[in-house]
């Protein structure tokens, strides 16, 4: 196994591994709190389920779709009404933090996701043919 393809693995794995551990601590806390729904099983299912599958495209659309929605939760949320997180909680400066950091994760391993969705597995030997191409024009 080359660097590159190492490099792509590593970074879908990180990338998934960061949603399906969100997905799960979910379904934890909420079965923990006797709140549990089928709503949360069905998340877990659908993250684990474009790893599983192992397509680019499935790869990029789970990448972009995520990218939107932290996207959308981390302007939303910090934009609408800061006043109103930081009077009503105990630790605003804590909370904001740790939403900030997790907004900042999510579109971290959503651009990982992204990455691999677009990278083109053929790639390598495709440059090898450009460059002996090139070699027999000069």
């Amino acid at each position: 196994m080359d660097k590159v393809t190492l490099r792509i693995t590593r970074a879908k794995q990180l990338g998934f591994a960061f949603f399906i551990i969100l997905a799960i601590a979910n379904l934890s806390v909420n079965l923990i709190d006797g709140k549990f729904r089928m709503i949360d099983v069905i998340f877990v299912a659908i993250t684990i389920l474009p790893y599983a599958l192992n397509k680019n495209w499935i790869t990029l659309s789970f990448g972009v779709i995520n990218a939107f929605i932290s996207t959308f939760f981390f302007i939303a949320i910090f934009t609408s009404n800061p006043h109103a997180v930081f009077e009503n909680n105990v630790y605003p400066l804590l909370t904001f933090a740790i939403g900030a950091m997790f907004g900042i994760i999510s579109l971290i391993a959503s651009g990982f996701l992204i990455y691999v969705g677009l990278y083109d597995q053929d790639q390598p030997e495709t440059n090898k043919v450009l460059r002996v191409l090139i070699r027999e024009m000069i």
